[in-house]
């Protein structure tokens, strides 16, 4: 079984070789030199720090869609609540918009009201390893294992966002 590290390295891979630009996230451990740390602050906290604040694994972006994805060992349910969270908030989306901006990494020519008013540009996945387990109908699962990486598309998943991959 990987470990969330391994996962991660292998899942930049597999994002380059489909032509995904890499834009930020939160790696494991804090740190890859070649990563932006992107923190969504609570839009509710109003005494500062990082209280409430949401960090997603990877976040890319190819051809208008912005890919949230959160990469563990095992499946856990806290990713999916997170990431519904955050695309399901008119709120969490403009704070999205809002933390890439922050970090210079908005892609050019942006229309942000794509983004701020519904989520159809927002694709939410998950990677881990390969147990058989899948996400929600609105979600890509990506099973990782030591030779492959395998993505399940759920049912609410649109032709367009499955030819990105």
């Amino acid at each position: 079984m990987l470990n969330e590290n391994q996962i991660y390295q292998k899942f930049k891979t597999y994002l380059h070789e489909h032509n995904w630009d890499i834009l930020g996230g939160e790696p494991p451990g804090g740190t890859d030199h070649g990563i932006r740390v992107i923190e969504l602050k609570d839009p509710d906290n109003t005494r500062g720090g990082s209280t409430g604040s949401k960090k997603i694994d990877l976040i890319c972006f190819k051809e208008e869609h912005f890919l949230l994805l959160e990469l563990k060992k095992i499946f856990a349910e806290s990713d999916i609540t997170k990431l519904n969270d955050i695309c399901g908030s008119e709120i969490w989306r403009k704070e999205f918009l809002h933390a890439l901006k922050e970090k210079h990494c908005l892609p050019e020519h942006l229309q942000e009201e794509n983004y701020t008013d519904d989520d159809e540009l927002l694709i939410k996945a998950l990677s881990f390893n390969d147990t058989g387990k899948k996400g929600p109908e609105d979600f890509i699962t990506f099973l990782v294992s030591n030779n492959n990486i395998q993505a399940h598309f759920g049912a609410n998943i649109t032709e367009n966002v499955r030819n990105l991959f």
